[in-house]
């Protein structure tokens, strides 16, 4: 038979008292040399990959932090920054982060992103004319949800950042070479 699945509130939530706040590192800029890139051109490629979408809904932090050319420290040991984005299929994203994590980028991220807090991410999900593709191996139920009480169409699809972010650049390649030559070093040494 079928399995249904229903929302609930956070079990392990309710119970952890003293349950520290979400991360806010600061993010940094992976600089342009090193990603082989820039962002704005990213978001202009894979804007114009969305097909019918009007717009891909961005949950996991490596897509984020790749699309953007951002890192950051909210994970230890894994360079990520956490928010959500949507990319829209004019060529623009909105951001949704906790803006106190943005103070080092200065005007890095430029005209092409708006930054948005992250309590608006559900309602403007709500807001949006489809359709609205969503990556279903990684997208949470309540963002499904969201744009399904809204009425809103839904496309599943890969996340439009997985291809070109598995794909390396030139500027990756040499990065990776190098960061082996530095680990074959060190190896040699202890």
């Amino acid at each position: 038979g079928s399995v249904n699945l229903r929302r609930c509130a956070n079990l392990v939530d309710r119970i952890w008292e003293d349950q520290p706040p979400p991360p806010a590192t600061r993010a940094f800029v992976q600089p342009v040399d090193l990603t082989g890139e820039a962002h704005a051109s990213k978001i202009d490629r894979l804007a114009q990959s969305l097909g019918p979408a009007t717009c891909a809904v961005i949950t996991l932090p490596d897509s984020l932090c790749w699309l953007l050319n951002i890192r950051g420290d909210d994970v230890p040991r894994t360079p990520f920054v956490h928010g959500f984005a949507i990319l829209h299929a004019q060529g623009a994203v909105t951001l949704f982060i906790n803006e106190a994590k943005l103070v080092e980028l200065g005007d890095h991220l430029g005209p092409k992103v708006r930054v948005a807090p992250v309590d608006a991410f559900l309602p403007v999900l709500a807001s949006l004319g489809g359709p609205v593709q969503i990556d279903p191996a990684s997208c949470p139920v309540i963002i499904a949800d969201t744009l399904r009480d809204a009425g809103t169409e839904i496309i599943e699809a890969a996340d439009p950042c997985a291809l070109p972010k598995a794909c390396k650049s030139q500027a990756e390649l040499d990065g990776t070479w190098a960061a082996h030559l530095r680990d074959g070093a060190a190896m040699a040494r202890f």
